[in-house]
């Protein structure tokens, strides 16, 4: 079986350069790796490194227009032109056609781009119809009752955190479980739309490190330093309720071992990255209880910088 992962472009009058690593497709690769090691996944990163163009402003942005009618070519002029982030949609196709995977899975992390994720499932589906296409991020999670409703070139959903319910649906697709025991799986049968049960994903300390090895490194920095992104936790102690993280990662607050942090980060540093982006929901928090053994660990890692 071969399973394409793809972070898609983006068409947006600008972009944030720094947080664009595709680190949840990375921890998916490395659970199949885990779990299902004769699975060949691939992830593409169709957003970085792939520069920009200049298209037409959407019709439902028109009206915008009107208040960008002169070129400002300050630092801070984000609204004049309209872009598409990353790799040409032509290209893509390609690129799908070559791997011609079992599976395509797309993050759909951001609503306003969900657009580009539609785009992308319906060209997969003119070109490879019997390709399977499967959709999570926290759009999906958050919109979970209506995708399946109104995208009729989306197969399957995954809702909350994706690492046990890819693995499940790997081994749902190789025959080994059924449907219904898939977390969080949406999926369509007689004519209605399902929604499986969302189960905790692995322990954070058991969970493999993201497998960076199909993307270029180089194309991820903060000025000339190689970047790579870390999650020492995932959820938020707290509840708020304009936040959205608890649709996907849950109302359970979890941390990683500050020891599992290091041996990350020193892993990366040998890897050659020299900054680390710590992508956590909740970095700051911090309890009494621990402290101490945490400024232990600490106290005996240094690394160098060049």
């Amino acid at each position: 079986m071969k399973v394409l992962l793809v972070q898609p472009p983006i068409q947006d009058f600008y972009e944030t350069d720094l947080r664009l690593q595709p680190i949840g497709l990375c921890y998916l690769k490395a659970a199949a790796r885990r779990y299902h090691p004769d699975v060949e996944v691939q992830v593409l990163d169709a957003h970085q490194g792939h520069g920009r163009r200049t298209i037409s402003v959407p019709q439902e942005l028109e009206y915008l227009k009107r208040y960008y009618g002169f070129r400002d070519r300050t630092p801070f002029s984000t609204f004049h032109n309209y872009y598409h982030f990353g790799m040409d949609f032509e290209e893509l196709v390609e690129r799908v056609l070559v791997a011609r995977p079992d599976v395509i899975g797309i993050s759909a992390l951001f609503s306003p781009y969900f657009r580009e994720v539609v785009k992308i499932a319906s060209l997969v589906k003119k070109v490879l119809p019997q390709c399977d296409v499967l959709l999570g991020g926290s759009h999906v999670s958050a919109m979970k009752g209506e995708i399946l409703e109104l995208y009729n070139d989306v197969d399957y959903i995954i809702v909350g955190e994706g690492e046990r319910a890819f693995c499940e649906f790997l081994s749902f697709k190789k025959g080994l479980c059924s449907i219904e025991s898939v977390s969080g799986l949406g999926y369509r049968s007689q004519g209605r739309v399902h929604l499986n049960e969302v189960q905790p994903t692995y322990d954070l300390d058991e969970m493999e490190m993201p497998d960076f090895s199909d993307l270029n490194l180089s194309d991820y920095r903060v000025g000339t330093k190689p970047m790579s992104f870390l999650i020492s936790s995932r959820s938020c102690p707290h509840k708020c309720s304009f936040c959205s993280v608890h649709l996907t990662f849950g109302n359970r607050y979890r941390r990683r071992t500050v020891q599992s942090i290091l041996e990350e980060i020193e892993l990366r540093y040998r890897q050659g990255v020299r900054v680390v982006d710590f992508e956590d929901d909740n970095l700051t928090f911090y309890t009494a209880a621990h402290k101490f053994g945490d400024i232990a660990l600490m106290k005996r890692f240094e690394v160098s910088s060049d």
